[in-house]
């Protein structure tokens, strides 16, 4: 049997990953083909129970009986947006009883399965599921989703630099790599080489750009005003203060420009000095706003009610906002450069210099007043083919069908 577990952390990528997995198990009930699911708390709860324990970011080894290891409950509440998921998985379930809780001590893959990690996770939580699949004979293939906390270390606080590279030094001793564009398999290719580890086996699985339910083809545009949506996490290498700043030139060269722009993140962990700018711009600038914690309802929504979308980060490992708003036909204004140049060169993008403030101010000025350029760009969206978030689960699950096992099934 194979089994796949997956790391759930709530964020909008790994929904749409667990969602088509659980309904590509439901359709393959064979005893080949196994699905079980632990989310990332229950795992650290595991260690526990494994007598496991960080102290100072170091795993170290304790009796199961130490009193320094707390015994949390066998049970746990599964978060709302698990509990849909688990509605669908197979009759026999590992992890989630029929009221839907997490049970950690119940997930006992046999030898030779896969564990699959979709989510980013903290260096102790990498190091001892590294050693737990290794003691267990279970394969363990990682996504991986970029290396830029490495890459670009002035675009992150010092501690999720440090953090993330101690990541990609235990990722490493996985036994297969799912990178979800080339350049991040690059990047990790010369990480492994610059530390003096051996190159994991790496594959491309790509993301999907999917939502939920048929995609969604508008025959007319929304109604005055133009509006705009950035979606992204308020984040320095999403380049919000470039935004801002075209904002700027727009408010004061074109005054009776009527656009409405809605900027849609959370924050992201040490940038309160972004925070601050993007808040007192929210309250000095006409017409642009900032929503916080959206779900996929809400998105939806905001794309459908736009006319397009701005894309402004210089740097991704995949970039999916560009599809996403290409799946809801919808024009954006993105990059030329980086895995965004070539998400955008299939059409329906307007690429611009986006280090450069008047440059992406005469591209939003265009494409706010420029309709039969924004008409031709909103053609070109929705005739794109775009992969699916189910044809995303197929590669995977048909990458660890092919894929040679450390650990064979007994």
């Amino acid at each position: 049997r194979r089994y796949i577990r997956e790391m759930v952390e709530l964020r909008r990528v790994h929904n749409q990953m667990t969602r088509e997995i659980l309904k590509l198990s439901e359709r393959r009930r064979d005893s080949e083909f196994r699905l079980a699911f632990m989310e990332r708390d229950a795992w650290r709860y595991k260690r526990r129970r494994d007598g496991l324990a960080s102290v100072q970011g170091e795993i170290i080894g304790l009796p199961a009986d130490s009193p320094s290891v707390s015994e949390p409950s066998t049970r746990e509440t599964a978060p709302e947006a698990l509990q849909e998921f688990t509605r669908q998985a197979p009759g026999e379930s590992d992890l989630f009883s029929l009221t839907y809780r997490l049970e950690p001590a119940r997930f006992k893959p046999g030898k030779g399965s896969w564990v699959v990690v979709p989510e980013l996770m903290r260096p102790e939580e990498m190091r001892s599921l590294v050693r737990y699949c290794r003691r267990n004979r279970l394969n363990l293939a990682v996504v991986f989703h970029d290396a830029i906390a490495v890459t670009h270390p002035e675009l992150v606080a010092e501690p999720i630099r440090r953090n993330h590279a101690a990541y990609m030094r235990h990722l490493c001793r996985a036994n297969l790599v799912l990178a979800v564009s080339r350049q991040s398999a690059d990047d990790l290719k010369h990480f492994a080489q610059s530390q003096g580890f051996p190159i994991p086996p790496i594959t491309i699985c790509a993301n999907g750009a999917s939502f939920p339910g048929e995609r969604i083809s508008l025959e007319s545009p929304p109604p005055p005003p133009t509006r705009a949506i950035c979606v992204g996490t308020i984040d320095p290498r999403k380049n919000h203060r470039t935004l801002i700043a075209a904002l700027d030139h727009l408010h004061q060269r074109h005054p009776s420009l009527d656009l409405r722009v809605t900027l849609i993140g959370n924050a992201y962990a040490g940038s309160n000095d972004l925070v601050r700018l993007v808040r007192d711009a929210c309250e000095r600038l006409p017409g642009l706003e900032w929503i916080q914690g959206a779900e996929d309802r809400e998105l939806v929504e905001a794309y459908r009610d736009c006319h397009f979308t701005i894309f402004p980060s210089v740097l991704e490992g995949f970039g999916i906002p560009v599809l996403e708003s290409m799946w809801h036909g919808r024009p954006c204004i993105c990059s030329t450069s980086g895995t965004v140049g070539e998400s955008a060169s299939g059409g329906g993008c307007a690429t611009v210099d986006v280090t450069n403030s008047d440059d992406l101010a005469d591209a939003i000025l265009r494409m706010a007043r420029d309709e039969p350029f924004r008409r031709q760009l909103t053609n070109e969206a929705k005739s794109r083919v775009l992969r699916t978030w189910r044809e995303q689960a197929l590669d995977l699950v048909e990458t660890l069908s092919h894929a040679v096992p450390r650990y064979q099934i007994p």
